[in-house]
């Protein structure tokens, strides 16, 4: 549970992301990246702190400078014919990327953004009702699902049917051994969809 809901947060922050990306006003720009810092659903205090705002506007500021910089390297003329017969220099220049910039950008502030998904999903799923031994252990749930979510690609969880055959390279057994599976104990962490195994998971066994 813990894992979808910080996926769909991450998916929101990358998809403006990329609208910010894509326009060159810089009001806008900002407007747009500051969005990714809140969540819709969330209480007002439950928002970037002003130290994380000022953090924001200075690394979107470098951002945009070395975008409009960028652009003065261009012509503003197409080359004529005979200028394309000039002697040309082996000199490379590494080119700005915008988008790029930005998820660098969004992958640094994520971790500072985990107080923000803590509180937003304990406000969301928390009541008094609940055992409260329990919440240090959802704290760093949060915390690990986070930080999976927001790698590009996202890390992830696999979690066989019941039924099917033990894959014993993805998982170790519970009490007892046999050959199909009866019920999860603890979930396979995966660098990524289909991906290398990060962490084995355990598996009652039928």
């Amino acid at each position: 549970n813990i894992y979808d809901f910080c996926g769909k947060k991450a998916e929101t922050m990358l998809t403006q992301t990329e609208e910010a990306s894509i326009r060159t006003s810089y009001s806008y720009t900002f407007v747009a990246l500051s969005l990714l810092f809140n969540f819709k659903n969330a209480r007002p205090h439950l928002t970037v702190t002003r130290n994380q705002s000022r953090e924001i506007r200075r690394s979107l500021n470098k951002l945009m400078q070395e975008y409009l910089l960028q652009s003065k390297w261009k012509p503003k003329t197409p080359v004529s014919a005979d200028r394309k017969h000039e002697p040309t220099y082996d000199v490379k220049i590494q080119p700005v990327y915008v988008t790029d910039k930005l998820k660098k950008l969004q992958k640094e502030m994520s971790e500072s953004m985990v107080p923000v998904v803590q509180m937003a999903y304990l406000e969301a799923s928390w009541d008094s009702g609940c055992v409260e031994d329990l919440k240090p252990f959802i704290i760093k749930c949060i915390y690990v699902c986070w930080m999976m979510v927001v790698q590009n690609p996202q890390m992830c969880f696999f979690v066989p049917k019941s039924g099917t055959d033990v894959n014993t390279s993805m998982f170790k057994t519970y009490t007892r051994s046999g050959k199909a599976v009866d019920f999860i104990v603890w979930p396979v962490m995966m660098l990524h969809e289909k991906g290398s195994v990060v962490c084995k998971g355990v598996l009652q066994p039928k």
